[in-house]
């Protein structure tokens, strides 16, 4: 009997293409459209992005609960074929850098934004200009860090393949003397 997750796979691929979307539409073109009104674009920016926290935060919940349950569904693969285990810890530290790093760039945005708020005008940009920097590679880093996620996952995906299975299992089985031959 073949065993379908199709939900849990469509819920992990959907949150992590929210996230990952997200993550690089902010980085790349969210500071130039809220350029459009320079003295009101750290407001534009924050504004935007407590908008999107919700969605966010969604997708990193759904990410989550649906990683776990797809391990669960797998964990006969992940500790009988070779190389399965090794992927999913992998992966397991990619989420939780990203995590992290999303977390991270969530309060550098907060603080920020505060602090432009204090300036008044926002004329004075000087003190918060190093944070605002952090906050630009904090962003950028997610993206990389969601997308390595994104490839990894195509990786995993080919693990499945039923040859690779076969293979996998065998090199778990077998000897290391006996694959050399």
């Amino acid at each position: 009997m073949v065993e379908r997750n199709t939900v849990i796979r469509a819920a992990n691929e959907v949150s992590l293409a929210m996230w990952f979307g997200g993550s690089l539409m902010g980085a790349s073109g969210l500071q130039r459209g809220a350029a459009a009104v320079p003295e009101k674009q750290l407001e534009v920016e924050s504004q935007v992005w407590s908008a999107w926290q919700p969605l966010q935060t969604a997708a990193i919940v759904t990410q989550l609960a649906s990683g776990a349950a797809l391990t669960v569904a797998n964990r006969k693969r992940v500790f009988g074929q070779r190389g399965v285990a090794s992927a999913s810890i992998v992966r397991t530290g990619l989420l939780g850098a990203a995590i992290a790093l999303t977390m991270l760039a969530a309060r550098t945005g907060s603080k920020v934004a505060g602090d432009a708020r204090s300036n008044g005008d926002g004329k004075d940009m000087t003190t918060v200009q190093p944070d605002a920097q952090r906050l630009r590679a904090l962003q950028w880093s997610v993206s990389a860090v969601t997308g390595a996620l994104v490839v990894m996952d195509a990786f995993m995906g080919e693990q499945q393949r039923p040859n690779q299975v076969v293979r996998g299992t065998l090199e778990r089985l077998l000897p290391d003397a006996l694959r050399a031959a």
